[in-house]
């Protein structure tokens, strides 16, 4: 594999290039432990292809749990490398991706990327997309709290 890529926003305006292998919402009427589940096999899989190692793979998601199961198979990689018999235990060694090969980035309205989602630490900054839980959760304390005062 060239390259894996992340990107989240307007993913519908994404264009492609020819050498790209698109994943497109993996999480899509699935329920958080099915994603979970459904993205290592996918990067098993990968991890194992021909794809893999002569193509670019995309991967389009609005999902934190695509992200943070992502995050977790990069931190396998990482920490596996200093500790592969104790870390393989955790996460299989099957599944582990290396940091140096992901990208990540969110997509304006027009499909071009305004925002390198990859941290220094080679992790996917997957809090980002799941910013609107925090927004959600304010508005239901904000009138649970009214509530409270009568």
């Amino acid at each position: 594999m060239k390259s894996l890529t992340v990107y989240i926003g307007e993913i519908s305006k994404y264009k492609n290039n020819v050498n790209e292998s698109l994943i497109i919402e993996p999480e899509l009427h699935l329920h958080p432990f099915k994603i979970y589940k459904k993205v290592r096999e996918t990067i098993k899989s990968l991890i194992k292809s021909e794809l893999y190692r002569d193509d670019d793979i995309v991967i389009l998601t609005h999902s934190p749990y695509v992200l943070t199961t992502l995050n977790n198979l990069l931190y396998a990689y990482t920490i596996g490398q200093k500790e592969p018999e104790v870390i393989n235990k955790i996460i299989s060694k099957d599944y582990w991706l290396n940091p140096e090969l992901i990208e990540g980035y969110e997509l304006d309205e027009n499909g071009e990327k305004i925002r390198d989602l990859k941290n220094i630490d080679g992790l996917l900054c997957a809090e980002y997309i799941d910013e609107i839980s925090i927004i959600i959760r304010k508005e239901y304390s904000d009138i649970f709290n009214e509530e409270c005062k009568k």
